[in-house]
C-alpha cells in the first residue's frame, strides 16, 4: 500500500512540475511575440502621428501668409506668429487624422464602424480585453496619468464641428447592425503594454526553466525510488538511489540561484551586486561540497558529517532567498507571490530534520512529502502570474 501511495504522489508531482514548466515557457514565448507586435504597432502609430502633424503644419503654412497679409494691410504691422485661425485648423486636422489612425489600428474603417472615433473619457474605456493585460505591483501603471494627449481620439466637441456631410455618409440602417466599436490605445499605453509583456516574458522564461530543472532533477531521484519500491527494494538499489540524490542536490542549488534572479527581475533590482556575489558564492561552495568523493553517494551508509557540511551553504542560500522575497513582497504589496517566503521556509523546515535524523529514524523521511508540496505551491504561484 505504501508503494502505491508513494508512486501516485511522486508521479503526480513530477507531471505537475514538468507540465507547469512547459506552460510557463509557452506563455513566455507568446508574451515575447506580443511585445514585438505591440512594438511594431507603436512605431507605426508614432510615424503616422508625426506624418499627420507634418501635413497639418504644411496646411497651416499655406493658410498663414494670406491671412497675415490681410491683417498687414489693415494695421500696417508685420505678423509675428501663425494666425489663431490657422492654429485651430491644424488642431482640427490633426485630431481628425488621429481618429482615423486609431480606428485603423484596431482593424476597423469608418464605413464599418461609424462610432470608432468615440471619445475615451474614463479609465474603464481604455480596455485591454483579449490581451490578458493586468496591472499589479510594478508590472504596469494606470493609464490615467495624462499621457493620453500623445495620441487621443477626437473629442465629442470637435465631432460636432465637422461637416454634416461626413456624419451622414453612413446610411441610417447601418446603425441597427453595427458592432460595438473597438477600443483604442494611446501611444503611452501601447508603450507600457509592450514593456509589461516583455518583462513578464523574461520572468516566465526564468520561472519555466527553474521549474523544469526542479522536475527533471527530481526525476533522477524519484523514478529510481519508484523502480526500487516495485522490484527488489530500496536496500538493493543503493547506488542507483545515491546517484539520483547527487543530481537532485545539484539541481536544487540551481533552482535557488534562478529564483534569486527571478527576484531581481520581478522587483527590478538594478544594483545590490554584493548580494549577487553572496548567492553565487554559496551556490558554488554547495556544488563543490556535493561532488567531493567523501560524500560516498553510492554507499549504503554515507557519512553524516558531509551530509551536514554540504547543506550548510544550502540552508544559508535558502535564508537569503527567504529574506529577499519577504522584504520586497512587503514593500511592493505583491499579492501574487505573497506566500512564497512561507513556502520556502516550510521546505527547509521539513528538509533539515531529514538530513540530520533520517539515518537514525527512517520515519522522519516522511517529511519529504510536505517539502514536495511546498515546492508545488511555489510553482503554482508562478503559474498564477498569467492564469
Amino acid at each position: 500500500m505504501q508503494a502505491i501511495m508513494e508512486t501516485i504522489f511522486e508521479i503526480l508531482y513530477l507531471s505537475f512540475a514538468i507540465t507547469a514548466g512547459l506552460a510557463m515557457l509557452r506563455q513566455s514565448k507568446k508574451d515575447h511575440q506580443s511585445a514585438i507586435r505591440l512594438g511594431k504597432r507603436l512605431r507605426k502609430t508614432e510615424k503616422a502621428v508625426e506624418q499627420s502633424v507634418a501635413d497639418a503644419a504644411a496646411s497651416a503654412a499655406k493658410t498663414g501668409p494670406s491671412e497675415g497679409a490681410s491683417e498687414n494691410a489693415e494695421s500696417d504691422e508685420t505678423p509675428s506668429a501663425v494666425p489663431q485661425t490657422a492654429l485651430s485648423k491644424v488642431s482640427e486636422n490633426t485630431k481628425i487624422v488621429e481618429e482615423a489612425l486609431s480606428a485603423a489600428a484596431e482593424g476597423q474603417s469608418k464605413s464599418e464602424a461609424p462610432n470608432a472615433g468615440a471619445p475615451v473619457t474614463s479609465k474603464e474605456d481604455i480596455s485591454t480585453a483579449g490581451e490578458g493585460f493586468s496591472v499589479s505591483g510594478k508590472e504596469g501603471v494606470s493609464p490615467t496619468d495624462g499621457s493620453q494627449a500623445e495620441f487621443s481620439t477626437i473629442s465629442g466637441a470637435s465631432r460636432k464641428e465637422r461637416p454634416e456631410s461626413e456624419s451622414s455618409a453612413v446610411p441610417a440602417s447601418a446603425g441597427k447592425s453595427q458592432k460595438k466599436p473597438s477600443k483604442v490605445y494611446t501611444t503611452a499605453e501601447l508603450r507600457k503594454k509592450a514593456l509589461f509583456r516583455s518583462r513578464r516574458a523574461s520572468l516566465l522564461k526564468k520561472a519555466g526553466i527553474m521549474t523544469l530543472i526542479l522536475g527533471i532533477g527530481d526525476c533522477f531521484h524519484l523514478l529510481p525510488r519508484i523502480y526500487a519500491l516495485w522490484t527488489t527494494g530500496l536496500a538493493k538499489n543503493t547506488a542507483l538511489l545515491g546517484g539520483g540524490k547527487l543530481i537532485t542536490s545539484l539541481t536544487m542549488t540551481i533552482f535557488y540561484v534562478i529564483l534569486y534572479y527571478i527576484w531581481r527581475d520581478r522587483y527590478r533590482i538594478a544594483d545590490r551586486n554584493t548580494i549577487t556575489l553572496t548567492v553565487l558564492a554559496l551556490a558554488a561552495v554547495r556544488i563543490v561540497l556535493c561532488i567531493l568523493p567523501q560524500n560516498q553517494w553510492l554507499s549504503a551508509n554515507p557519512p553524516l558529517l558531509f551530509g551536514i557540511l554540504r547543506n550548510i551553504p544550502f540552508v544559508l542560500l535558502g535564508l537569503v532567498i527567504f529574506y529577499l522575497f519577504e522584504q520586497e513582497i512587503h514593500e511592493n504589496h505583491d499579492r501574487k507571490l505573497q506566500h512564497l517566503p512561507l513556502a520556502v521556509g516550510i521546505s527547509f523546515v521539513c528538509y533539515i530534520p531529514v538530513v540530520l535524523l533520517a539515518g537514525i529514524f527512517p520515519a522522519v523521511g516522511m517529511l519529504m512529502i510536505p517539502k514536495t508540496i511546498a515546492y508545488m505551491w511555489i510553482i503554482a504561484m508562478f503559474l498564477s502570474l498569467f492564469m
